[in-house]
């Protein structure tokens, strides 16, 4: 009777053994379960051994849902592996032989004011401007593709159009203040490039401001509404990116005393024109921006980059470049051995909603990404860029892109265990109505489950 005892007891552990996800599947189902999630809202999570693919745990992994940010994990490889990892973003000066000078734009989306004052000052070192005829702008590299179809007028409030034009990350302050007796509110921009609006605001205990912006018309008229209690500072994207980045270029000759004695042309550079000197950034810049930060503008212009690339277009056609950027992503995936029946994608960053992949499609790049392109190189650990505040004690154990939508909430990559096991996760919860806030601690409770299988 005690031999048996033995044995059965032996078995028994020897199953356990076997079975660590099944052991803890228990601590996923009571997260899920506390929080109603089941009743309350769409969710799919997707566990994977890295190294060998095979499921440790899964609940609706087959299920198309929007992926929001995540999706930048699968379109940024895309982009990178077809404008390689030696790519830069070159924002150049050229003089032609009638002494014309070229402004080579790069649509380099870390471009900001300094650079382009540092272009000029070197330019300035290495010709004799006080000869130059004209002054060029060549945007040629990109077509003003403004924003991917499927973009809907309240993500264009917050996002930049998408085009060869973009400095400063095309965003302006202005800044809305009580009058000295609290009696009215002004609205003060100190740019030279301009907004108008409509002041509908109102002195009261809170700060709470509606924007609004007729898209129907094409002037840069905004209405504010709400209340406001202090100052406050309100950022929003340049709708003409072309006249916003001619305002930083005057600033810009301005500070090297370099006269602009015309206005500014438009013109391909020529190819017999000298390089005389540029300002870049590296692809890898790019990259880290997109997925650490989530720029929704990076993601675009580097995706239309690459899709203008790809197949060798030679047109300068928004719809052509955008297709072939679609294509590239789906044959990339594809010939990756992920299955792509159940993808919709629209955009690159995620702001549409109507992108749509599963969780098990993100798992399954996250470990095709991870064995060639070293993903985790890219992507934020905790407590840094989007999860600043978040799993702080697994720093240097997670690495991850997260995405926020009104009612939905993702978080995609590589997690080690406590027992040094490395998983590929996703998790994409909609249509919830609670706060972001309390999205994002469910997603914390199941990332710890997963730290502690």
């Amino acid at each position: 009777m005690q031999i048996i005892k033995k044995f059965l007891v032996t078995i028994l552990l020897f199953v356990f053994s076997l079975l660590p996800a099944n052991a803890q599947s228990g601590s996923f189902k009571q997260v899920i379960k506390n929080n109603n999630l089941d009743r309350s809202a769409n969710i799919s999570i997707s566990i994977k051994d890295l190294k060998t693919g095979e499921e440790i745990y899964s609940k609706n992994p087959d299920r198309a849902q929007n992926p929001a940010s995540t999706l930048k994990l699968l379109s940024f490889a895309t982009s990178y592996d077809t404008l390689g990892e030696n790519y830069t973003f070159q924002t150049s000066t050229y003089l032609d032989r009638q002494n014309n000078l070229y402004i080579k734009l790069a649509a380099d989306p870390l471009l900001n004011s300094e650079d382009l004052a540092k272009l000029l000052e070197k330019t300035k070192q290495k010709i004799n401007y006080g000869k130059v005829k004209k002054i060029f702008i060549d945007d040629t590299i990109l077509p003003q593709i403004h924003y991917p179809k499927g973009w809907t007028n309240d993500d264009c409030l917050n996002i930049a159009p998408i085009t060869p034009y973009i400095i400063d990350n095309n965003e302006l302050s202005i800044k809305i203040a009580k009058s000295l007796d609290d009696n009215s509110i002004n609205i003060i921009q100190n740019d030279k490039y301009k907004y108008s609006f409509i002041n509908n605001l109102k002195i009261g205990n809170e700060n709470s401001i509606q924007i609004f912006r007729e898209y129907a018309s094409s002037a840069d008229i905004i209405t504010l509404s709400g209340i406001i209690s202090k100052d406050y500072t309100l950022i929003l994207q340049a709708r003409n990116p072309k006249q916003f980045f001619i305002t930083r270029l005057e600033n810009a000759f301005a500070k090297n005393k370099m006269p602009i004695k015309n206005r500014f042309n438009f013109k391909q550079t020529p190819q017999d024109a000298r390089k005389i000197a540029q300002v870049e950034h590296t692809i890898q810049q790019v990259c880290a921006t997109i997925l650490k930060n989530s720029n929704n503008c990076a993601s675009e212009i580097l995706f239309a980059l690459a899709g203008k690339k790809y197949n060798n277009c030679t047109t300068n056609c928004p719809q052509e470049i955008y297709q072939n950027a679609l294509k590239m992503l789906e044959n990339f995936y594809r010939e990756a051995g992920i299955n792509t029946d159940k993808m919709t994608i629209i955009d690159s960053s995620g702001v549409s909603r109507y992108s749509a992949l599963s969780t098990n499609n993100l798992t399954d790049a996250i470990i095709y990404l991870n064995k060639n392109y070293n993903i985790r190189n890219f992507l934020t650990t905790a407590n840094e860029g989007t999860l600043t505040k978040r799993l702080r004690y697994l720093e240097n154990q997670l690495w991850a892109k997260t995405g926020t939508m009104r009612g939905l909430s993702s978080i995609a990559g590589i997690i080690k265990t406590k027992n040094e096991q490395e998983l590929a996760f996703a998790i994409i919860i909609q249509d919830f109505t609670k706060s972001k806030s309390a999205l994002k601690s469910i997603e914390d409770d199941l990332i710890d489950c997963m730290f502690n299988l």
